[in-house]
C-alpha cells in the first residue's frame, strides 16, 4: 500500500511538471503570436505546455476549457482529411468544424447543434456554431465553437463547461476575449 501512495505522488508530480499554469491578471497584456492578438479573460489560468493552441480553465479543463488555436489550412481538419481556406463560405467552415469535431469523438453522438450562424472575428466574416450534448455518464455539457480563415490559416476558439451553472457563468468572459480577437494578416483579396 505504501508502494501504491509512494508511486501515485511520483506520477503526480511528474505530470506536474509537464505543464506550468499562469493565472490571468487583469494587467496581463494581450496574448499575441505572430499572426494575431487576443485578451484572456482575467481570473483564468493558461496552460502553458501547448505551443499551437492556447488552453486556459478556471476550476479544471473537465469543468471549464477556453481554447485558441492556430492552424495551417492544409491541417486544419485531420481527422476528415479535408483543408480550410479563405475562400469558404462561413457556413462551409462550419459543417468542416462539425465534421471534424464528429470524427474527433464517437461520445458525440447526442450532439445537438443549437445555433450555426456567420459572425465578425477580427474583421473577418467566420462562423459561431453553439452546440449541446451528453457526456456518457450522463452530463449536459455546451459548447461554444467560433472560427474564421485567413490566407494561410485557419482559427478557432471554443468555450466547453456544463450547462448547468458553468457554461452561464463563464460565457460572458469567453464573448469578450472573442470580441477582442485580432488579426495582424493583411484582408483576404
Amino acid at each position: 500500500m505504501r508502494r501504491r501512495a509512494f508511486l501515485t505522488a511520483l506520477s503526480a508530480l511528474a505530470f506536474a511538471g509537464c505543464a506550468s499554469w499562469v493565472v490571468i491578471q487583469a494587467e496581463t497584456p494581450p496574448y499575441e503570436d505572430e499572426t494575431y492578438q487576443i485578451q484572456l479573460p482575467p481570473g483564468w489560468v493558461r496552460a502553458m505546455f501547448e505551443q499551437e493552441a492556447v488552453a486556459l480553465t478556471r476550476d479544471g479543463h473537465h469543468l471549464e476549457l477556453i481554447f485558441v488555436q492556430r492552424t495551417p489550412h492544409a491541417k486544419a481538419f485531420k481527422r476528415i482529411k479535408k483543408p480550410a481556406s479563405g475562400d469558404l463560405l462561413p457556413s462551409e467552415l462550419a459543417e468542416l468544424a462539425l465534421s471534424e469535431q464528429k470524427a474527433a469523438d464517437p461520445a458525440l453522438s447526442t450532439l445537438v447543434i443549437l445555433s450555426n450562424q456567420p459572425a465578425m472575428l477580427g474583421g473577418r466574416l467566420g462562423f459561431r456554431l453553439h452546440l449541446r450534448f451528453t457526456t456518457p455518464k450522463g452530463l449536459p455539457m455546451e459548447q461554444l465553437l467560433y472560427g474564421v480563415c485567413d490566407a494561410k490559416y485557419y482559427y478557432s476558439m471554443g468555450f466547453q463547461a456544463p450547462s448547468f451553472h458553468y457554461f452561464p457563468t463563464y460565457q460572458p468572459d469567453f464573448e469578450r476575449m472573442v470580441r477582442s480577437f485580432k488579426l495582424l494578416t493583411p484582408p483576404l483579396s
